[in-house]
């Protein structure tokens, strides 16, 4: 997966249980989604620690949960304060949790490489009259296409499209967009919709005859909940 632009976040880190030995800390997030975590301590754990769970609070606030850590890094500064990088393998991001499978999604925002282009769905319109030397263009955003999986769960793919409100006189320009949605009425833990994620960019890699990536959106977990 990749994402729109990396992310970068301090904040104080530390392991469940011990909420008082906390930790500063760095983490980031490439834009291969690459997860690492840099902190100024090391919880007084060795090299090569394989971690479930590491919390953190951003300095705005936010709670994270890193899934899946693993310590590939351990350092030793002249001040005598020790170091660690920690590479996760999930980043949640609003909720404190070790158990992933505890986290309810009911609606899930994404899309992919190529996906507008391979949908051929324009709202764009162009009509010329050569004689009159006029050219009209005229745009309007598609509609939803809404699609039931099963009871409970639909697939629904939308647009949407930057317009210029001004600038430049001698250039006009309207990109259009689409995104893919999976909503679910009553939930679905998030492995399952993970699960049902990847199931959809492996036929669109089918669809497009070549390996694409998911891009996540600001708004991937628009709404989940702690059962």
């Amino acid at each position: 997966m990749k994402v729109p632009k990396p992310i970068q976040a301090q904040g104080l880190w530390w392991i469940p249980g011990k909420p008082d030995d906390r930790i500063n800390g760095t983490l980031a997030i490439s834009g291969f989604a690459a997860i690492t975590l840099e902190l100024l301590g090391d919880f007084g754990l060795s090299l090569g620690t394989d971690l479930k769970t590491i919390y953190g609070e951003t300095q705005d606030g936010k709670r994270v949960s890193l899934v899946g850590c693993f310590m590939s890094r351990q350092t030793s500064r002249s001040s005598g304060m020790a170091g660690a990088t920690i590479n996760a393998q999930i980043a949640f991001f609003g909720v404190h949790t070790e158990d992933p499978s505890s986290i309810i999604v009911t609606s899930a925002v994404f899309t992919s490489e190529g996906l507008a282009e391979w949908l051929s769905i324009s709202g764009v319109q162009i009509k010329h009259n050569w004689k009159r030397r006029q050219h009209m263009l005229r745009y309007t955003l598609p509609k939803t296409r809404i699609y039931k999986i099963r009871t409970g769960l639909t697939f629904s793919i939308a647009f949407a499209a930057s317009v210029p409100f001004g600038g430049s006189v001698h250039e006009t320009k309207i990109v259009q967009s689409a995104s893919m949605k999976l909503t679910m009425k009553k939930g679905l833990p998030v492995e399952e919709v993970f699960l049902l994620i990847y199931r959809i960019n492996s036929f669109l890699c089918l669809a497009y005859d070549q390996p694409t990536a998911l891009l996540s959106s600001p708004c991937f977990r628009q709404r989940m909940f702690l059962r």
